[in-house]
């Protein structure tokens, strides 16, 4: 029973450092993302086209389906990055 609560805390204890770690390398991503001057010195062929087509799809706030297949998982990462750095901003602020 000792062993089991033992093994209980260190993984209670592990899990909030490796996901503070993501959520801090997420907003980084976020944050230093590229921005449309600086897409086209991108070499990998997908990911120039995915990131032009996330910050054009963003602008008239619409992915289209055939976007939507080519890039998700790009286009997830994205969001999941923006919505965690806009969490932190409001957790900074107090604000939610």
């Amino acid at each position: 029973m000792k062993k089991l609560f033992t093994i209980f805390v260190l993984i209670s204890c592990f899990f909030p450092i490796v996901n503070a770690d993501y959520t801090r390398d997420s907003i980084s991503s976020f944050v230093n993302s590229v921005s449309l001057s600086e897409i086209d010195s991108i070499e990998d062929k997908k990911l120039r086209f995915c990131e032009k087509t996330f910050l054009k799809a963003y602008m008239r706030r619409e992915f289209s389906e055939k976007e939507n297949m080519i890039c998700r998982d790009i286009f997830a990462q994205k969001i999941e990055a923006q919505m965690n750095y806009m969490r932190s901003v409001f957790d900074d602020r107090d604000l939610y």
